[in-house]
Order: structure tokens, then C-alpha cells, then sequence
């Protein structure tokens, strides 16, 4: 039953990013552009969504300002998310591994692999 979760919850988040092809304008349909964005356009300047990170918060500190991004939050939101995740996995740890603990070792076997095919077997 566990495994059964574990591949429809991969396969919800496989399916995500083919969502947002729908959303897509067709060529059909021209897109409204203000003013400003024409006059960007004019300029050769890019248009779409910024690249730079959106900041949330800025703090003074001694050694300058620290400021948190949206990426730094999304990041720190993974971060907990895989430290809980591998607590709870290898809670009880066993000799063959099922559920939770099956799926952790392949993830850090497939990452292990995956950085030796990269930067070779000494550095990994």
C-alpha cells in the first residue's frame, strides 16, 4: 500500500509541469500589451517574469543587511522537508529495507550515482 502512494505521488508531481502548457496562450490569440510593456519592447529590454528573486524581508545585522527571498524560502521549505523525511525513514532501520526507508536509499543511492557519473568516484 505504501509503494502505491509513493508512485501516485510521484506521478502527481511528474504531471505537474505539464499542467502548465494549458495555460498557454495559443498563437491565435494576441496578447494585450500595455503601454509600458510596448515601450520595453521598443527598448529591446526582456519582458515576462523576472528572474531576479523576490525579496520578502530585510534585516539589519552587523555585518550588513540580510535580506530573505522567496528562493532562500522555498529552499529552506525543501531543506526541512528531506531532514523530516529521512528522520522519519530511518527510524527503524532494517536489514531489508521497505516502505519509507526503501525509498530513501534509493534516493540517496541514485544521487550518489548520479554525482559519481558527474565529478568521478574520489570526489563523491
Amino acid at each position: 500500500m505504501a509503494l502505491i502512494r509513493i508512485i501516485s505521488l510521484w506521478l502527481l508531481l511528474a504531471g505537474l509541469p505539464i499542467t502548465g502548457f494549458c495555460a498557454q496562450q495559443s498563437p491565435e490569440q494576441p496578447a494585450s500589451k500595455s503601454p509600458k510593456a510596448e515601450a520595453k519592447a521598443a527598448k529591446g529590454e526582456e519582458h515576462g517574469i523576472s528572474q531576479k528573486a523576490s525579496e520578502i524581508g530585510r534585516f539589519k545585522t552587523p555585518l550588513g543587511p540580510f535580506i530573505i527571498t522567496n528562493s532562500m524560502v522555498v529552499t529552506w521549505v525543501v531543506a526541512i522537508c528531506l531532514i523530516v523525511f529521512a528522520q522519519l525513514a530511518t527510524q527503524n532501520m532494517k536489514d531489508i529495507p521497505d516502505g519509507a526507508q526503501n525509498f530513501w536509499e534509493w534516493m540517496v543511492e541514485s544521487l550518489n550515482n548520479f554525482l559519481e557519473g558527474i565529478i568521478g568516484h574520489h570526489l563523491v
